[in-house]
């Protein structure tokens, strides 16, 4: 029976490793599937104060810097993910909006830069292309880029940033 228990907790502890990671591809399809969609905008999106605080481990700084950074990171951390999940739900009304009217709204490249003097932490630029058809048939293409930042932590890209939009 122990034998059991040991398996299961293996199996268990892989498969939980396993599901937390995430690319920046996969982050990228999340939130445009969130945008595009009129379901509430997932936490799963933004960095957790744990990965927040792993992350910070992982910057060239010392350690009074580093225990200063956590400490304004857990003073501003809920005002930032409310402020993340508030600029996600303006963004989302407009893009199910358009989706409404007949958009069809793809993602098309996304172009990550590191920070410089940085570990695992990016510049991030999603494109976007919202393709209308006008009323003689023909396709018109707005391309719109999210601008943000973002930080990886055991293979999992989160946000640290709200989007901005740009055309």
């Amino acid at each position: 029976m122990r034998r059991w228990s040991i398996v299961l907790a293996v199996v268990c502890v892989s498969f939980t490793s396993f599901g937390q990671q995430r690319t920046l591809e996969e982050l990228a399809e999340e939130t445009v599937n969130a945008l595009t969609t009129a379901f509430p905008i997932s936490d799963s999106l933004y960095i957790t104060l744990e990965e927040y605080h792993l992350l910070i481990n992982r910057q060239p700084l010392g350690t009074s810097d580093k225990s200063e950074f956590k400490r304004e990171v857990n003073d501003s951390y809920p005002a930032e993910l409310e402020r993340f999940h508030t600029e996600m739900a303006d963004l989302q009304e407009i893009y199910v909006s358009e989706v409404n009217r007949g958009a069809k709204i793809e993602l098309d490249s996304i172009w990550v830069a590191e920070m410089e003097g940085t570990r695992n932490i990016y510049e991030v630029r999603i494109e976007l292309s919202f393709t209308y058809i006008d009323e003689v048939g023909e396709e018109e293409i707005v391309v719109v880029f999210l601008e943000t930042m973002v930080g990886t932590v055991r293979r999992r890209y989160s946000f640290i940033s709200p989007l901005t939009e740009s055309y």
